[in-house]
């Protein structure tokens, strides 16, 4: 599988912002992952174009931006390199 550069190294990943988030389910076009803000609850992002390629377990590498004092917006940025995921199963790393 191929990775954007931004993924590849910890240092790139800091810098970007990128986080790895555990696919709880994929409905419809959205992938349901944990809410990094509120982590007794999940939140779908919607991906139409990309949802294919993942089922539930895999991990994601997501951006999320404020857009607001209290909004956000999440970017998928595509699969997590194997490197990238966590040995213990955690629902964000």
């Amino acid at each position: 599988m191929e990775y954007k550069h931004e993924q590849t190294t910890t240092i790139l990943r800091h810098r970007n912002s990128i986080r790895a988030y555990k696919i709880l389910a994929v409905q419809g076009d959205n992938l349901v992952i944990r809410n990094p803000y509120n982590r007794e609850r999940t939140v779908g992002i919607p991906v139409p174009k990309l949802v294919n390629g993942y089922k539930a377990g895999d991990y994601a590498d997501i951006v999320y931006f404020h857009t607001g004092s209290t909004g956000f917006k999440a970017e998928v940025i595509g699969h997590t390199p194997p490197e990238f995921k966590p040995d213990n199963g955690a629902d964000i790393v």
